[in-house]
């Protein structure tokens, strides 16, 4: 892991980013994945951090765009793209405004959940407890990697 210092850091100590060579150990081998996180962008752009996650392999690519809130899946049968938009409101034809995107779609599910009072799914899409600790166990590292 290496940090970037800039503007952020000279205000207030925070590494401006972060860019990460991780790797992975699986049944299969190793995954070799790159992070980068960061508050770095030009003033201009359009969102204030730029964080992705790419993770290439011999059979596949998986990206993550924080930016975006999207998912982008290569595989031998194509390219999958998931929530390529956090939130977007488009015209129907009759005028209404239409709402789409990851961030509308997780709220509305989550609200018709509380609605309907049903138990929260199990699911592989859904994150759990589990998929946390992995993510706190990966943050761990880093850190660890950039105090070392």
């Amino acid at each position: 892991a290496s940090g970037i210092k800039g503007r952020v850091y000279d205000e207030g100590g925070q590494l401006d980013g972060v860019l990460v060579q991780a790797e992975f150990k699986t049944e299969n081998g190793v995954l070799l994945s790159q992070m980068n996180v960061g508050w770095f962008n030009p003033l201009g752009s359009p969102a204030k951090s730029l964080q992705t996650v790419k993770a290439q392999f011999e059979n596949g690519l998986v990206e993550l765009d924080q930016t975006r809130r999207g998912i982008s899946v290569w595989d031998d049968n194509g390219v999958a793209l998931i929530n390529p938009y956090f939130f977007g409101e488009s015209l129907s034809l009759d005028g209404d405004i239409i709402c789409s995107g990851y961030g509308y779609d997780s709220v509305r599910y989550f609200l018709n959940l509380v609605y309907s009072r049903e138990d929260w799914p199990v699911s592989e899409i859904i994150p759990t407890l589990q998929n946390a600790l992995k993510t706190e166990h990966i943050l761990d590292v880093v850190r660890a990697a950039l105090a070392g």
